[in-house]
């Protein structure tokens, strides 16, 4: 089945991603944090309106922002009220700090 949302992610979300693969290279993660962004993005490309919780809107910029939790992430992503667009913004690991 074909996405129907594009999926993106700001640069803030892309560090905190770096730095979570980096960080469960240490304690033999990758694989896990890999396998659960993966699915999760997949069911964004999909149905991001019913994946997670909404937690507020933006709504200058026509966002409505949602939190899902996934195996050990933490993830907060906007969905475009009227384009088919997903744009996560934040993302950690409930195994522990990453610094």
């Amino acid at each position: 089945m074909p996405a129907s949302y594009r999926v993106t992610a700001t640069g803030l979300a892309r560090a905190q991603l770096l730095a979570l693969a980096s960080s469960s290279l240490y304690n033999s993660g990758q694989k896990e944090m890999t396998r659960a962004m993966r699915q999760v993005v997949q069911r964004l490309a999909h149905t991001p309106r019913s994946v997670g919780d909404p937690l507020y809107t933006l709504r200058a910029a026509k966002l409505v922002v949602r939190s899902v939790s996934h195996a050990s992430l933490y993830i907060q992503y906007g969905v475009h009220e009227t384009e088919p667009l997903v744009i996560i913004r934040f993302v950690a690991s409930f195994r522990g700090r990453v610094e």
